[in-house]
């Protein structure tokens, strides 16, 4: 099914990339709010997204094994190139910060136990650098390599940026479970 979605898309059938923006709006938008700082830039990045989408599926010819991760990867992409666009965001990327391994076993254990919305909240919270090499590392595997050279940045930058990111989220669950702690101790 969906490699009859491509051959229609590469054909510019409305109703196969009606079709296809259906299918995938959800997981593009999921994407596009977790690399933005804004609403706005969310929906921005999800019609850039889009359109790249549409305009890479008719440019290449090569067999698509994975459509799933193939419209990730564009999508990132997009988001990856918009902050690259709007230079303001990411000017303070390239400050190199002390790289410090936490090794808090505690911290994948409060991680895992979080909802998906109280996660995205966390990651949304943190600033430009840290949410774009939380997200390029954490969630879509990418190496410290691979993003510095995404983000034009140094490797160190980016392992910098990730341990910041990792400790500026346990401070805000360490915050969330004290104030959680000392509301429900107020009414027991």
């Amino acid at each position: 099914m969906k490699q009859e979605l491509i051959k229609g898309c590469r054909k510019n059938n409305r109703k196969s990339q009606e079709s296809l923006y259906h299918l995938y709006a959800p997981k593009v938008i999921g994407v596009c709010r977790r690399y933005a700082i804004a609403r706005e830039d969310a929906d921005d990045i999800f019609q850039e997204a889009f359109i790249n989408i549409y305009s890479s599926l008719k440019k290449t010819n090569d067999e698509i094994q994975s459509l799933d991760a193939w419209v990730r990867r564009v999508t990132v992409n997009t988001a990856i190139n918009y902050y690259h666009k709007h230079k303001k965001y990411t000017d303070n990327l390239s400050i190199e910060y002390v790289y410090e391994e936490s090794h808090n076993q505690d911290y994948e254990n409060i991680l895992s136990k979080l909802s998906m919305q109280e996660l995205l909240k966390l990651i949304s919270d943190l600033p430009i650098g840290c949410k774009l090499v939380f997200n390029l590392y954490t969630i879509e595997g990418y190496s410290h390599k691979e993003i510095a050279e995404k983000l034009n940045v140094s490797e160190g930058t980016s392992k910098s940026q990730l341990s910041r990111a990792k400790n500026l989220m346990k401070l805000r669950i360490n915050h969330f479970n004290k104030v959680s702690y000392e509301s429900i101790a107020r009414r027991g």
